[in-house]
């Protein structure tokens, strides 16, 4: 078959060579599908747009359509899992880079940070209109959603099978993409980031360590990954929470002496897993006053959404048990988190439900589950109700990878991709100081020492906008005053952020 018999096939005659092709035995088949696929011009491109059965006709509650073209639909991971995806294009160009951004939680979708962070529209406060962000990352990329683990969002599996772990997500993110470019041949010539934040910070870094293992069968052009506020270290966000706990203000000298005197021998503290009982007793009284008083752990220097919340794992008034996903790993082997979590699994994943704490949800929630919302991005009836974390997700998740040091180093040692780990100053839960730490850790050679970095802000006046430290082809910054959301916190400097990165612009 010729290659314009070939794209003549995929785009015109419904012809589905991903599928066909992935019966082959080798991985020979993925080099001539993407050189085909490659192959594809700009105006069949656009031609094939309109008549693409995902592409997004109209998003309700907006007032004015957007310019640039959007799709939503599935693509296939492993055997029966079908991942929703968003695909927006830039409004600058279709030849922007690809900017692909995975989900957090586990169980966390994508579509959350969509519409309330890095997307093209916020959700107002009524839940049925929105508003264009100025701020939006597709000024100047192609942005592209996905929500794994099946489960999250409105991924789903035929086999209602929600069990999974760190290597199945990899694999369901890596089929995924070859579906993906199947829809969207051309993407295949834009210069591919990974993103996301939290768990992204396991997912993206094994998902680019998955793709640079094929990467001379699969000819990509992969830039690198951009992480926010990410997960690293068990032990680095454990040790270095209670100094940010301290230095933020939420505990006071006297149980800081106590945790100094007793986790602390020869100068050298062990928060972690001190075995001493005065020191888990200290570590669990600021646990419990940074998780459970009624603190945003998301961003402590802002307020909690709706007041003080129960506590975690205690039943709320609608008669479900209330949780805080993602956050299993803040001293997960404490007395502390042991107990809640044992709590949290004696109930009924029916009766759970996982609240991103302090935080409202509720407008995001109801836009998106919406008759014509849902419609409007091809989400059939019978698909269950959009949740921004999924409780039965999260609970059935296996951790591989308590420590990501390794796949951060065997990247940098490729020489080929640039490691961007950025985080707003005032998230607890996945905290900068420990990132720093994490960074620094993996002993690359310095290029730059701490410094300040700028933004312009609204009155074009030159502002700090936080602090970084460079090393060969990984950075680390802060983004001063932001939460886990920084794009939603400091727009403007996320945004200039996001765009020296991908453009390879100084910070």
């Amino acid at each position: 078959m010729t290659v314009s018999k070939v794209l003549r096939a995929i785009y015109f005659e419904g012809f589905d060579i991903y599928s066909t092709l992935s019966k082959c035995p080798s991985m020979e088949w993925i080099t001539t599908f993407i050189a085909l696929l490659s192959l594809a011009s700009i105006s069949l491109y656009q031609a094939s747009a309109a008549s693409n059965p995902d592409i997004i006709k109209a998003m309700p509650g907006l007032l004015k359509q957007p310019s640039f073209d959007m799709f939503s639909g599935y693509l296939d991971g492993t055997g029966t899992k079908k991942l929703h995806y968003w695909y927006i294009e830039s409004e600058h160009s279709v030849t922007d880079p690809l900017i692909i951004w995975l989900s957090s939680g586990p169980g966390c979708s994508t579509i959350y940070s969509a519409l309330t962070s890095n997307g093209p529209f916020r959700v107002q406060p009524d839940g049925a209109s929105l508003e264009y962000n100025p701020n939006s990352w597709n000024l100047n990329a192609n942005l592209l959603y996905i929500d794994a683990p099946v489960g999250t969002g409105f991924s789903y599996s035929l086999d209602s099978s929600y069990a999974s772990n760190d290597t199945e997500v990899t694999e369901d993110h890596f089929q995924a993409l070859l579906s993906f470019f199947t829809k969207y041949p051309n993407s295949t010539l834009n210069v591919i980031y990974i993103a996301g934040d939290g768990y992204s910070g396991v997912y993206a870094p094994l998902l680019l360590a998955k793709l640079d293992s094929v990467s001379q069968k699969l000819p990509l052009q992969f830039g690198g990954i951009a992480i926010g506020n990410p997960h690293t270290s068990l032990v680095l966000q454990d040790n270095s929470l209670i100094y940010f706990a301290y230095h933020h203000g939420i505990i006071g000298d006297k149980l800081w002496s106590v945790l100094s005197m007793s986790c602390c021998p020869q100068g050298k503290c062990n928060f972690h897993n001190n075995t001493n009982k005065q020191c888990e007793s200290a570590v669990n009284e600021t646990v419990h006053d940074v998780l459970n008083i009624g603190i945003n752990p998301y961003k402590v220097n802002g307020d909690c959404a709706g007041g003080v919340p129960v506590s975690s794992g205690m039943a709320g008034r609608d008669g479900f048990y209330h949780y805080p996903p993602g956050m299993q790993h803040i001293f997960a082997k404490s007395n502390l988190i042991q107990k809640q979590q044992k709590h949290i699994k004696g109930i009924p994943s029916w009766k759970l439900k996982a609240d991103l704490t302090c935080i409202n949800t509720t407008a995001v929630t109801k836009y998106l589950n919406d008759r014509d919302v849902r419609s409007a991005l091809h989400i059939g009836d019978d698909f269950p109700t959009w949740e921004v974390c999924n409780a039965t997700v999260d609970q059935l998740y296996t951790r591989q990878y308590p420590d990501m040091s390794s796949v951060y180093t065997d990247l940098l040692n490729t020489f080929k991709y640039r490691l961007l780990v950025y985080s707003g100053d005032q998230d607890a839960t996945h905290n900068f100081l420990g990132n720093e730490w994490f960074v620094t850790n993996l002993r690359r050679e310095a290029e730059v020492q701490w410094r300040p970095w700028l933004y312009k802000n609204a009155d074009d006046q030159d502002q700090v906008a936080g602090f970084v430290k460079e090393y060969d082809n990984i950075a680390f910054l802060t983004i001063k005053n932001a939460g886990f959301w920084a794009p939603r916190d400091q727009p403007l400097a996320t945004g200039l952020l996001i765009y020296n990165f991908i453009n390879k612009r100084p910070y």
